[in-house]
């Protein structure tokens, strides 16, 4: 029989082995926890930093003649000039931005409409005439630039299923835009019982209806002759926003004006990259105040990311 090996003694330090490999690991754990901390981190100081501009010290809000007035930071949605945004009032011609939008998702602008029943229609209008042939592309300019209570009807009497599921359409998009505030009764903007809106709401509404290039087109056109279809009746018409082409950066969008409701104007500017809307409504001079609002935003606001 072979003589027996000597069993050797476990070195101590071999027992070290799977603790050294467990230290390492939670090392590496660590190091993992700490990098991904730094990470987001970072991430959250880039991504949630900038949160509209900012007022610079001693800047003191303009008084304006209008009874509700907002003003917003259209990146944003920073509030930057509030008075009565939030009341409910006559909007007067500025519901007609609702009016071309519906018509705009609606119908092809090279499509024609015929003209009818012009007699029933009273304030401003473009000078449509019974049996006129025209493109629902020169009803919206004649809408939108010159506001023609005439090319409102037009618009929504051609509707699928008539004039009152139009208005049921604009209701819709009031409630599609997030609109809390707003109800309309007719396309026009003609002074009306549960017709109204607020001066936050139809500055959402103008943010909403700039998305759309052709709106964006119409609202900013100074001057335009559109005509009928065989040419023979002819529409001049010149924006009613007088602030287009005078103050720089305003790019829209429509004004309104009733006996009751006061002056009215919804207006886009964008200048040095950056868009603002702004709302006055009940306005005894509606461009003093919104020129003013407009002067004293980009003098009071910085839009340099604050560190």
């Amino acid at each position: 029989m072979g003589k027996a090996k000597k069993k050797q003694p476990k070195r101590s330090f071999d027992y070290l082995a799977p603790l050294a490999a467990i230290v390492v690991i939670l090392m590496v754990m660590f190091a993992i926890v700490l990098t991904t901390a730094s990470n987001q981190k970072v991430l959250s100081e880039t991504t949630v930093q900038y949160e509209g501009p900012v007022l610079k010290n001693g800047a003191t809000q303009p008084e304006v003649t209008a009874k509700a007035a907002y003003a917003e930071d259209v990146e944003t949605g920073k509030p930057l000039y509030y008075k009565n945004g939030d009341e409910p009032m006559l909007p007067a011609s500025t519901t007609k931005i609702a009016t071309a939008l519906v018509a705009l998702q609606t119908y092809d602008l090279e499509n024609v409409a015929t003209v009818s029943g012009m007699k029933s229609v009273f304030g401003q209008k473009m000078g449509l005439m019974d049996g006129e042939n025209i493109t629902f592309k020169n009803l919206l300019y004649g809408l939108l630039v010159y506001s023609g209570n005439d090319a409102a009807e037009v618009l929504a009497r051609n509707y699928p299923g008539g004039r009152d599921k139009f208005i049921e359409a604009m209701n819709q998009l009031v409630s599609t835009v997030g609109l809390t505030k707003t109800h309309f009764v007719n396309p026009s903007g003609i002074d009306a019982y549960l017709h109204f809106s607020t001066a936050r709401d139809l500055a959402k509404l103008a943010e909403y209806g700039e998305q759309n290039p052709n709106f964006a087109e119409f609202t900013r056109t100074q001057k335009a002759a559109v005509t009928s279809v065989d040419g023979n009746i002819i529409h001049p018409l010149e924006s009613t926003n007088k602030l287009l082409g005078k103050v720089e950066g305003v790019i829209g969008v429509k004004t309104g004006t009733t006996e009751n409701s006061g002056e009215s104007l919804v207006t886009m500017i964008d200048r040095n990259g950056h868009k603002v809307v702004i709302t006055v409504l009940d306005s005894k001079d509606r461009f003093v105040d919104t020129e003013k609002l407009i002067d004293w935003i980009f003098e009071s606001y910085s839009w340099e990311v604050q560190k």
